[in-house]
């Protein structure tokens, strides 16, 4: 999992938590005060509005608390960020194309897995070009809201 610079997670349902917190395990991530992710359970502080920072020695917080000065993502936008899928899919594509031959250009494609032969791009092309987009507009948005920020200041 990525780290993501001024960004928490808000973790609205005690099923979100766990899944995040597992993330966090998997990560190597760990508190603040470096416990394992596991130990203890704030989302019974904070309950639906648990947030918790993006980023190893990670803290929590209440929403209206993280809302300033933070980006604040839900779980689902997390996961599209963090894509783990496509780190993986990228890593065997390139084995992939490393190893087909250019004798066949117009099979490459399918042979490589990202297309079938009907032509159309596999599902695994399509999720990653939605993340890369996501990823690209998360950036425009964080551009435009500090653009924003700066013009309330001016006023």
């Amino acid at each position: 999992m990525k780290e993501l610079k001024n960004t928490a997670v808000h973790l609205p349902t005690q099923v979100e938590y766990d899944e995040y917190i597992q993330m966090c395990e998997d990560a190597g991530w760990k508190w603040c005060d470096g416990t394992a992710p596991k130990i203890g359970n704030v989302w019974d502080v904070y309950k639906g509005k648990t947030c918790v920072l993006v980023k190893n020695s990670f803290s929590h917080g209440g929403l209206e608390h993280y809302r300033i000065g933070l980006n604040v993502l839900t779980l689902h936008k997390l996961k599209a960020l963090n894509n783990m899928k496509t780190n993986n899919f990228m890593t065997n594509l390139i084995t992939k194309l490393k190893h087909l031959t250019l004798a066949e250009p117009n099979k490459t494609f399918v042979k490589a897995g990202l297309m079938n032969v009907n032509g159309n791009w596999t599902d695994e092309v399509k999720d990653t070009a939605r993340t890369l987009m996501l990823e690209e507009y998360m950036k425009a948005q964080d551009f435009q809201d500090k653009m924003l920020s700066i013009a309330k200041v001016e006023e």
